[in-house]
């Protein structure tokens, strides 16, 4: 437009809300201007190498849920979200409610965890680069 500056077409932030210690404006713990959409985005470099073509098809890595169950550990952990396994690991620095919140769930079957307090989340879609199988 005529009459403008490059200055007048930038993003400001907004502040709606002074955060302060005692008044937190959120109890989320997660990276400085991470969130989900970004690790999403980013994790398509985690792209499973490992998997094994036969022919044209790639077999799918089974796993016992006792193995799920070892990975239980902010540093390893593994989840199964509607009978698949994902690695979560990297993705716990990414979850808007923290680190900690999700990192309990690590080695168990988070399908009810999420269809109780985030129905709407694509979870597939945030975590389809870490899939490592099926359960047995």
């Amino acid at each position: 437009m005529q009459g403008t500056t490059d200055a007048d077409n930038t993003l400001k932030p907004i502040n709606v809300e002074k955060c302060t210690e005692e008044s937190p404006c959120s109890l989320r713990k997660n990276v400085q201007g991470a969130n989900q959409m970004l690790f999403a985005n980013l994790s398509e470099g985690f792209k499973n190498e490992e998997e094994q073509v036969e022919g044209d098809e790639k077999a799918i890595k089974t796993f016992t849920r006792e193995e799920v169950a070892k990975h239980n550990t902010s540093k390893d952990a593994w989840v199964i979200y509607k009978n698949k396994i994902y690695e979560i690991t990297y993705y716990l620095l990414y979850h808007p409610g923290g680190e900690d919140i999700l990192a309990e769930q690590a080695g168990n079957d988070i399908t009810d965890y999420v269809f109780q307090y985030h129905p709407w989340v694509n979870v597939e879609r945030i975590l389809e680069h870490t899939y490592k199988g099926m359960p047995k």
